[in-house]
């Protein structure tokens, strides 16, 4: 039994709401990022049977077209899905100031909110206009884990 090994499943669904605007930047390689924050809401009964619910706030990187087109379609309030993995990260600013961030990166983000502008939504679908979902996905491999 010591022989077994556990399979590397790294996959996220996270549906919410966007808390402020995509922020994007470019890559000393010009490889684009956007950067922005989902407001998620989970919902339970407590102990007496009273609905709680509780925002959780998860940061999310998109990389690409894909980063592009949400930086272009997307703004504060919008409803996403987002499919993708977990990252973390960390960095030192200085001797002692030591950071770390965990954080969703994106492979499809699908636009919830339905969108009146036919020539962002195509652009969304990478093209695909046969498509009813407003989404859009990474269309090259990520770059090698490291600094972005």
């Amino acid at each position: 039994m010591a022989d077994l090994k556990t399979p590397a499943i790294n996959y996220v669904v996270l549906s919410g709401n966007l808390t402020r605007d995509p922020a994007i930047r470019n890559t000393q390689n010009g490889n684009s990022i956007a950067t922005f924050t989902v407001a998620s809401n989970k919902r339970y009964r407590d102990n007496n049977e009273q609905m709680q619910e509780e925002a959780h706030f998860v940061s999310v990187i998109a990389r690409n077209k894909l980063a592009e087109s949400c930086y272009r379609l997307l703004q504060k309030g919008s409803a996403v899905l987002i499919e993708g993995e977990l990252q973390s990260r960390r960095w030192k600013i200085g001797e002692s100031n030591a950071h770390e961030v965990v954080e969703i990166k994106a492979r499809r983000v699908q636009f919830l909110n339905k969108n009146n502008k036919s020539d962002d939504v195509s652009l969304a679908n990478n093209g695909n206009t046969n498509s009813s979902d407003d989404l859009a996905e990474a269309d090259t491999p990520d770059e090698p884990s490291g600094k972005s």
